[in-house]
């Protein structure tokens, strides 16, 4: 793992963001989810054979990316790069690497597009989950959580269409993440085929 003065501090300030502010609902997008895409930032750019500079930019907005559900869930990549700003800026981070960790950090959105290879490897990584072995052991919290904000419960057959229709539109955007993290995908989408069936003929 990259390190320099400034990822020890962003690390630093961000566990005592989640330690002092977290949700008992945010049973996923919690600190186990965030250095999970900071771990998947570390290997895709590691993988894509990214200069320090950018990997720096890469681990700050992974860090920085989802601290923003802490305040708000509906919009919270907004709060999440006023955060990131404030802390980055109060640190002398230069103007011109901040401007990318925000651009960074708005493209975590869903329905958002990336447009350079920063931004298509934050991508991959907050996705990162998709590839995994436990992707429905993750899936499962995510599902709790949405019942947590939202107050509503879906069905097991809803959620598995869900997620079996958010894995077949999903496609990742680099060429490590396909080379290496397509086949776990594919595999969960098996899973999630088999889990469909399964309630079928229950």
């Amino acid at each position: 793992m990259l390190k320099s003065d400034i990822l020890t501090k962003v690390e630093a300030y961000v566990r005592a963001l989640f330690k002092e502010q977290q949700s008992h609902k945010l049973i996923f997008h919690n600190l186990g989810h965030t250095e999970m895409v900071v771990n998947a930032c570390d290997e895709i750019s590691q993988g894509m054979q990214l200069n320090k500079n950018d990997r720096e930019v890469l681990l700050i907005t992974a860090w920085f990316h989802d601290t923003g559900y802490l305040y708000t869930y509906a919009g919270h990549e907004e709060r999440s790069k006023e955060i990131a700003y404030k802390f980055l800026s109060a640190n002398n981070y230069p103007q011109s690497k901040i401007n990318r960790v925000l651009n960074c950090i708005s493209v975590t959105q869903l329905d958002a597009e990336p447009h350079d290879l920063l931004e298509k490897v934050i991508c991959d990584a907050d996705l990162y989950h998709l590839s995994c072995r436990n992707y429905f052991q993750l899936s499962k919290k995510l599902r709790k959580e949405w019942e947590l904000i939202f107050e509503t419960k879906v069905s097991d057959d809803q959620w598995h269409r869900q997620n079996l229709n958010f894995l077949h539109q999903h496609n990742y955007c680099t060429a490590y993440a396909r080379n290496h993290l397509e086949k776990g995908k594919q595999m969960n989408i098996k899973k999630n085929i088999k889990a469909l069936e399964g309630l079928r003929h229950a």
